[in-house]
């Protein structure tokens, strides 16, 4: 979807676009942008990373390697340098569009996610998750980073920082910490989607957000403490065990060099012969008997 602020008659939205489709789309979007004060992005679909770009993956994308991207995608930079030539006051990017790469399996590299971009003066660029992750696709009609986003954005008297910070709480939540929004801004000046007072119910909303949010961290946080307590326990536990096992085989080394007779001989391969036929190996501290070749008891080899 592409939207300017201006007048409700620039608003226009494309829907499963191929590569043609896109480009037209933001070449116009760039021409809108020439007349308006205010514009704004939003795209939500498969976006990759590609050698430190950003492309936006059109229907109908036939890429086997990396080198297919640049080709049958369209380059985010594309629509940034729309925004830049324009030189409208604010502008607006909203990508929820960091998918698993849906080709993966024939690329090279394992990058994940959008990389973050510059953002030209006035800009504001929100991901739906931070640089180099992936973002949730949802059960329902939208993602979560959609859903919360459409939650909070009618909200009057919400700085665009607040807005997103509401959405970072929510989706933080909702996806138990696997998922982050991240945003990158050079605004001057405040922006409010609707201007106006925050409503009693709006602000008790955010402050609800941001609670669940801490508690969710701090669960988090403790769920990750009692895992690190517990992994200590097993190593002192691992250790104790080990130690035990070391202070026996000393002590079964000791008694064996406490009974050997004084008499006796070291031989060329470094074992000990005593005459009573105890042969004995220093550095594993064993010891054989050499006998008659009869049949020996229990008891006898025992001893």
């Amino acid at each position: 979807m592409l939207d300017s602020f201006v007048n409700h008659s620039d608003r226009f939205t494309v829907k499963n676009a191929g590569k043609r489709a896109m480009v037209e789309a933001i070449s116009e979007f760039g021409r809108k942008l020439a007349r308006a004060d205010v514009g704004l992005f939003f795209y939500a679909g498969h976006g990759m990373q590609v050698r430190g770009r950003n492309y936006l993956i059109p229907i109908g994308a036939r890429v086997e390697t990396e080198s297919d991207v640049e080709f049958e995608s369209v380059d985010a930079g594309r629509l940034l340098a729309k925004m830049e030539d324009a030189g409208n006051r604010v502008n607006i990017v909203i990508l929820d569009a960091c998918r698993d790469n849906p080709f993966a399996r024939s690329f090279r590299s394992g990058s994940r996610g959008l990389v973050r971009m510059r953002a030209p003066k006035g800009s504001f660029i929100a991901y739906a998750t931070e640089p180099g992750s992936v973002a949730a696709d949802g059960r329902g009609r939208n993602s979560p980073f959609t859903a919360h986003l459409l939650k909070y954005i009618k909200d009057p008297g919400l700085k665009i920082e607040d807005v997103f910070k509401r959405v970072r709480a929510g989706v933080t939540v909702e996806t138990k910490d696997k998922q982050l929004p991240w945003q990158s801004s050079s605004l001057i000046g405040d922006f409010y989607f609707v201007p106006g007072k925050p409503t009693a119910a709006g602000a008790t909303t955010g402050r609800l957000a941001e609670e669940r949010a801490r508690l969710e961290a701090e669960r988090q946080r403790l769920a990750e403490e009692q895992q690190l307590l517990e992994e200590r326990r097993r190593l002192a536990e691992e250790r104790k065990r080990l130690e035990e096992e070391r202070r026996r085989i000393e002590q079964g080394r000791q008694q064996t060099a406490s009974i050997q007779p004084s008499s006796g001989v070291k031989t060329a391969t470094g074992l000990v012969k005593y005459p009573n036929g105890i042969i004995y190996d220093p550095k594993t501290g064993l010891e054989w008997y050499v006998g008659p070749d009869s049949d020996t008891t229990w008891d006898q080899a025992r001893s």
